[in-house]
């Protein structure tokens, strides 16, 4: 399979002190739609930056499209961070300004715009769009010159359901045209709907990379239990003493069986201590085999 980006040895160290890439290796295939996982501060906006040529790493090597990243701009799209645009300019405006630089003309835009589901609104100011319709706007911006590759920096962050829907139909229908799409998110269950690959990151460090299913497959044999209890403070002081590693969600209790206990076993132990257990169940999911990855003791 052609690569599109491939990454050997990437490491970025900040003037801090802070190490945000360590010898990772990366890579992004043709065609693809490749998620890219991690908590805040894993790492993957500097990987994107450094993609975009908008910072240098320290050490390491990044090829796009076969090149170093900057050489071939017109092959590269994205929206890093949140959009910008002028608030004061309708849609139309803003994306007409933009395709000056890139020899784009009104006919291309106009196309965009019906793309990305803006056709309507066109001429209303962006400063009367909605969250999502400015997260439609900015990838409208980054599809200016029909880039092979678009990267997006958490393009669903903050979007009510109805738009993170339509922002995945969008996402899903660029790649039927033929466009490689690297986008980072923290809702684990949009990267799972909608990628065909995926890198997980903790502290600029590989985890795991595959499909969604390879990683449900490798690390839901490690899945957490999922516990309704009366007491959830009781109940994770409990299973901490008999050494479970525990995450809190709320009034759930995520419990990471160790290979010499059940789900049985930790029932018996909560009603001995006469803690009510109202539901166990398994989570099998791209979330929990991330949990599983990442989690730590708590």
């Amino acid at each position: 399979m052609e690569k599109v980006v491939d990454c050997r040895g990437l490491s970025k160290i900040y003037r801090t002190g802070t190490v945000a890439l360590d010898d990772l290796d990366f890579k992004v295939e043709k065609g693809a739609i490749h998620g890219l996982v991690g908590r805040n501060g894993a790492g993957k906006t500097t990987l994107m930056k450094c993609l975009f040529n908008l910072i240098r790493p320290t050490s390491g090597t990044i090829s796009v499209f076969g090149q170093a990243p900057g050489q071939m701009a017109h092959n590269v799209g994205g929206l890093i961070e949140m959009p910008a645009f002028y608030s004061h300019l309708s849609g139309e405006q803003n994306l007409l300004l933009f395709a000056g630089y890139f020899g784009v003309d009104s006919v291309e835009c106009g196309r965009i715009l019906e793309l990305v589901g803006l056709a309507d609104r066109s001429r209303d100011k962006a400063s009367r769009y909605s969250l999502g319709m400015k997260q439609r706007l900015g990838i409208a911006i980054a599809l200016l010159g029909r880039p092979e590759l678009l990267i997006l920096d958490e393009p669903v962050n903050g979007l009510d359901p109805q738009a993170i829907a339509e922002t995945r139909d969008l996402i899903r229908t660029l790649r039927e045209s033929g466009t490689t799409i690297l986008l980072s998110s923290h809702l684990l269950g949009e990267i799972e709907q909608v990628c065909d690959t995926v890198t997980v990151l903790e502290s600029g460090k590989l985890v795991a990379e595959g499909t969604p299913e390879q990683l449900r497959q490798q690390f839901n044999g490690q899945a957490p239990f999922e516990f309704q209890v009366g007491d959830v403070a009781k109940a994770s002081q409990l299973f901490v003493g008999i050494g479970v590693k525990v995450v809190v969600e709320g009034e759930s209790l995520l419990a990471y069986l160790p290979e010499d206990l059940v789900a049985s076993d930790l029932v018996r132990v909560l009603v001995k201590a006469n803690v009510e257990v109202r539901s166990v169940k398994r989570r099998d999911s791209l979330e929990a085999a991330y949990l599983s990855m990442t989690q730590k003791e708590q």
